[in-house]
């Protein structure tokens, strides 16, 4: 018993008979007399053997200190060690120095009580929350957004059974002329604005605008407008119900409830809906550059979707972020936004309109919902999936965000270099801070964690080190996770036989991941509490949350509240964490921080899987990590029984997410079909190409269905856009269709003016020259032409009689590529004695730019400039 008790590492034999203070090494060796520990044999109250040791000084001193931390043999040796008064229990998983009194067990209980409490009360608030709000019917009062109204008038524009409208299509014409009626319905003056315009992705065409001004009734003090804004084209395989018919629907819905409710404004409002969207921001483009009131416009309110569903959110801001965040958090019913979101759409390869409009000197707010990307341009963005709650939450807040800027005195610009993060707490309000001072929290955090930890630790160097050695092995834990994510993500892979097995089985593959990473957690993290001890479990935790965040905020701080707030809500009660008794964490303690984690992360978990998709497992399983390893560390000790149903749940869900199909209702193979007929001595080439878009990071493609596959050809078609992979080729006879028109205008030098023309009425072109450049393109009838770089280009909605010009330098070569384009495959396409679109469409469906037909081929320009130059 003297090697085990007799030397006093925290002076507990100093003055222990009542000495002055002598310092001589005989007195701090001073052992502290002792009886013999008594041994009591028992049961605990589920009739397991357990026994406890009670220790009692002989002289009648008690000095009790707080238990050692460690193993349970450890936690037994620091309680007598430390403790003189303590019951011990032999056979606690958790912690070896738990009392083994009722009030412990009481204990226990209390703290899983809170944690599922907390659990359940969080995930019930972010739920109901999240989903938006019920759709208004279309008996509200008229100053009101409506959803059911703004339903009704997307069907008047584009039917109850809508078809895609491009732009260059005879349907996109319709909708153009109904949303001119609908504007000149709502009492304002609205026109038609059309530019030829060539974009920023090779694509040029006559896009035509429709545009309203809805006057101030009062003099502004800048006298400047908002613009209110949605794009109406779509592109060749989607309705676009969502995408954009839905911002559509809300600018004229919220303009009808602006009128309607009357009241002061001090602006100007400009209705703008734009054209050629799609096809590479033309619209947006020809605004900003020719139109007259683009000089006023100093604010833009842009809708967007990229999905059918889901909580709109502010995902983007250009210009003044202050002035943005301001009104929309204090004027939206339920604002949806956060930092994070910002910082997520710029690492994202996406555009929209309100790229063009960020290089004016505006400010701007881009609204925009992406739940169900499986239904993003294909057939199934249309009126059966479109969520009208979804419809409902656009438009309040467009609705209340134009009104906070129609009654703002100014709107001039204050651009600001310091930026801020924020996010909204529950859809009830946005909680910001600027990053300098963010990072001063983060500071903050750190260290009060890292004082709180040495104070609330035991007085012991061997304590602390495991302090360390919590923090280690957290990160240990997030490495072994993410590897783990990775290495099922191959699996799944290489199992179901899809570069893309998410696509077709989203909620399968999610499910997996989180079920495997609670699985990881809870025993990684079992192993790591029974090492350290709880509170160096609880303090490890939060330790490497702020430790991370911080970071965070100098890399990437748009992402840094999700450690900023639950690392400081730690650093507020660390200093009583390791104050309990039988090195337990309070249920308070523990579960504070982790509610708040959860508040946070839950959310921006199901917008990431939104956002990004699942095609990188730790995007899923990072998040599950974070909500569970917050909630476990510190907490009592797991029911061994709970673990191992977690393991089998695991297991399970691995089982089913390797069985997942790689084609499914919600996810099928994006295919689509673009069948050439080529002239000349090309003509023996004509058949169907099936292009297939990449659905992930590393450009694979999904694998063709063998009905499609099957004795198809691996083979490139230069002509088209440079989005989409040729998945393979049929051989087949298709109808013939009038090749284009091509001839020389007039020739000088190394150049040549070439008009193009077409027996469509309204046409679409496809232009590559195979070894010179294309420079200038414009309508034939055009006053002007546009200067283009690169070697093709698209060209939509050209009057076909008319035409089109092009320069093109000869000086290297005079052979291009000329295709008139029209949308959809004709039906001589046959495959097996089967249409080719029906094959096709059960097994996959049409994507991005849908099917198309392309007729014509190689024109030597060099035939033609041998001939007389034709001046017109």
């Amino acid at each position: 018993m003297d090697r085990l008790y007799g030397s006093q590492p925290h002076g507990l034999g100093r003055r222990a008979r009542g000495d002055d203070g002598a310092s001589d090494g005989a007195a701090m060796q001073e052992r502290l007399p002792i009886t013999a520990p008594a041994v009591t044999p028992g049961a605990n109250r589920h009739g397991e053997p357990r026994w406890s040791v009670r220790v009692t000084p002989t002289n009648g001193l008690q000095r009790p200190t707080r238990p050692g931390l460690g193993s349970r043999r450890e936690g037994r040796v620091g309680a007598i060690r430390h403790g003189v008064t303590q019951e011990q229990v032999a056979e606690d998983p958790g912690s070896g120095m738990a009392p083994c009194t009722p009030g412990t067990e009481r204990w226990v209980r209390r703290g899983w009580v809170l944690a599922a409490l907390s659990v359940a009360v969080v995930a019930v608030l972010t739920t109901s929350r999240g989903r938006g709000p019920s759709a208004v019917g279309s008996d509200a009062p008229s100053e009101v957004f409506s959803a059911a109204r703004a339903r009704a008038t997307l069907q008047r524009i584009i039917g109850t059974e809508p078809i895609p409208r491009p732009t260059g299509s005879l349907e996109h014409e319709r909708a153009s002329a109904q949303l001119f009626t609908e504007l000149l319905a709502l009492g304002v003056s609205a026109e038609r604005h059309s530019e030829f315009v060539c974009g920023r992705v090779g694509m040029c065409a006559r896009v035509t605008n429709v545009l309203a001004r809805v006057p101030a009734t009062t003099g502004a003090l800048d006298a400047k407008a908002v613009v209110l804004t949605a794009h109406y084209d779509t592109v060749g395989a989607s309705p676009g119900v969502s995408d954009d018919g839905a911002g559509v629907a809300a600018v004229l819905e919220s303009v009808r409830a602006l009128l309607a409710a009357g009241g002061q404004r001090n602006h100007d409002l400009i209705v703008l809906l734009t054209d050629g969207e799609e096809i590479g921001l033309l619209g947006a483009e020809a605004f900003t550059s020719s139109h007259r009131w683009a000089a006023d416009a100093v604010y833009y309110i842009n809708l967007e979707a990229r999905g059918t569903r889901g909580p709109s959110y502010l995902f983007e801001m250009i210009g003044d972020e202050r002035l943005t965040l301001e009104h929309y958090a204090g004027s939206a019913p339920r604002p949806a936004t956060s930092s994070a979101y910002v910082e997520i759409y710029r690492l994202l390869p996406n555009l929209t309109d309100m790229s063009v409009y960020g290089e004016t000197l505006s400010s701007g707010a881009n609204l925009g919902y992406i739940g169900h990307v499986q239904g993003y341009h294909t057939p199934r963005d249309d009126f059966d999936h479109l969520d009208m709650g979804s419809l409902q939450h656009h438009g309040d807040n467009a609705l209340a965000l134009v009104r906070a800027l129609m009654t703002a005195e100014t709107l001039s610009p204050e651009r600001s270099s310091q930026g801020s993060v924020f996010v909204d707490v529950l859809q009830l309000g946005v909680l910001r801070v600027s990053v300098p001072w963010a990072r001063a929290l983060a500071w903050l955090a750190l260290v009060a964690l890292l004082v709180g930890g040495l104070w609330a630790a035991p007085r012991d160097t061997y304590a602390r080190w495991r302090l360390l050695g919590a923090v280690l092995g957290w990160i240990a834990v997030l490495l072994v996770t993410t590897a783990l994510a990775f290495a099922l993500d191959k699996a799944l892979r290489v199992v179901t036989g899809s570069p893309a097995p998410w696509w077709s089985a989203l909620d399968r593959v999610v499910a997996m991941h989180w079920l495997v990473a609670l699985a990881l957690t809870l025993g990684l993290g079992g192993v790591l509490r029974r090492a350290c001890g709880a509170f160096a479990t609880w303090w490890g935790w939060w330790a490497l949350n702020a430790a991370v965040g911080l970071a965070v905020m100098y890399l990437a701080p748009g992402f840094g509240f999700l450690w900023l707030w639950p690392s400081l809500a730690a650093a507020l009660v660390v200093f009583g964490a390791g104050r309990s008794p039988g090195d337990r964490v309070h249920p308070a303690v523990w579960a504070s921080p982790a509610s708040v984690l959860l508040l946070l992360w839950l959310p921006i978990a199901a917008g990431l899987v939104d956002a990004v998709g699942a095609m990188y497992g730790a995007v899923v399983s990072l998040p599950a990590v974070a909500v569970v390893a917050s909630l476990l560390a510190g907490a009592p000790s797991f029911p061994r029984r709970a673990q191992v149903a977690v393991a089998a749940a695991a297991v399970i869900g691995v089982a089913v997410a390797m069985a997942a199909p790689v084609s499914s209702d919600l996810g099928r193979p994006s295919i689509s079909l673009v069948g050439v007929s080529p002239t000349g001595a090309a003509a023996s080439s004509a058949g169907v190409y099936m292009l297939a878009p990449p659905m992930n990071l590393q450009g694979e493609v999904l694998p063709v269905p063998l009905e499609l596959a099957e004795g198809a050809e691996e083979r490139r078609l230069e002509v088209l856009a440079s989005w989409s992979l040729t998945a393979g080729f049929h051989r087949m006879d298709l109808p013939p269709r009038p090749p284009p028109q091509v001839e020389v205008v007039r020739h000088s030098g190394g150049s040549a003016d070439v008009r193009v023309r077409s027996v469509h009425p309204l046409a679409n072109f496809r232009l590559r020259s195979r070894s010179g450049v294309i420079r200038r393109v414009g309508l034939a009838t055009g006053a002007s032409m546009v200067p283009v770089s690169g070697p093709g280009i698209g060209v939509r909605g050209v009057p076909g009689r008319e035409g089109l010009r092009v320069e093109v330098d000869t000086r290297v070569g005079t052979e291009i590529d000329v295709y008139d384009v029209t949308f959809g495959l004709p039906e001589g396409a046959l495959l097996g004695g089967a249409p080719m679109v029906t094959v096709r469409d059960a097994v996959a469906r049409p994507f991005q730019t849908g099917d198309l037909f392309l007729s014509g081929g190689v024109v030597d320009l060099g035939a033609l400039l041998a001939a007389p130059p034709r001046l017109e």
